[in-house]
């Protein structure tokens, strides 16, 4: 956001707001390249790209929405693309896909929790590192029998 919106956020002066925008970008100096760069594409192309090449339109009064927009298409490509994969997977040992929020998935798996090493093993094998990117895809794996409120780390297997 720029500083006119951050001071309104912080109910703070322009001139405040401008230092700690200023402090951040001293801290993360790529950002503001990152966004000068995306200035330009966004005035010669008129749109941003995801990693899978999914655009957003967007005018030159709009530049500032380009950093957050190539996140969150990426963010919900990726997962849209890993439900894809391993939809099969979780057919194959009986289960059902319950729910995705943002970047999780809940799968039920018939029977004891013990009893799902091996579709828990290829669940993950189908998720980690997909697609290849610069940045790893990380999984973590939860499970919880009756009660969410009870989730418990599935162990590594």
């Amino acid at each position: 956001m720029g500083i006119e919106k951050l001071a309104r956020k912080l109910r703070c002066s322009k001139e405040k707001a401008r230092a700690l925008l200023n402090s951040y970008y001293e801290r993360f100096p790529r950002i503001r390249a990152l966004r000068k760069k995306l200035d330009e594409v966004i005035r010669l192309k008129g749109y941003v790209q995801d990693i899978f090449g999914g655009r957003r339109h967007l005018s030159g009064s709009e530049s500032y929405k380009g950093l957050n927009s190539i996140c969150q298409m990426s963010a919900a490509n990726l997962i849209r693309a890993a439900m894809v994969r391993v939809y099969p997977i979780v057919k194959k040992w009986k289960g059902d896909m319950q729910l995705q929020i943002h970047d999780e998935l809940l799968f039920r798996l018939p029977g004891r929790p013990e009893d799902h090493g091996e579709a828990i093993r290829e669940i993950r094998a189908a998720m980690k590192d997909f697609p290849q990117v610069r940045i790893p895809v990380l999984t973590d794996t939860e499970y919880y029998t009756t009660n969410l409120a009870e989730l418990k780390p599935y162990a590594q297997a």
